[in-house]
């Protein structure tokens, strides 16, 4: 019942955004003009930059992955070679 109390505050706020932002502006970018209300425009760019956010949070999780991934291996190549050298000293020659 809390989440959709939640849902009808959120949609009620999202409405009267739309309504007092009904305006129509024009956006220019180098030699394209697009004219659509001051809401939509202002929704595309939110849009936009959570795309962008979780594009960039998603790459920095696979690289610190990746990092984590090759430090195991250095780690496990590492106790490798320590254990072969005990042994190695270990065996009567």
């Amino acid at each position: 019942m809390a989440i959709l109390i939640l849902l009808l505050i959120l949609m009620t706020t999202v409405a009267v955004f739309a309504i007092q932002n009904a305006s129509t502006v024009t956006i220019s970018f180098f030699f394209w003009r697009f004219e659509s209300s001051l809401a939509v425009i202002i929704f595309l760019s939110l849009i936009c930059g959570s795309v962008m956010t979780v594009l960039v949070y998603t790459m920095s999780k696979i690289k610190a992955s990746i990092d984590k991934t090759k430090a195991s291996k250095t780690q496990v190549n590492t106790s490798t070679e320590m254990i072969n050298k005990e042994d190695e000293k270990k065996q009567p020659q």
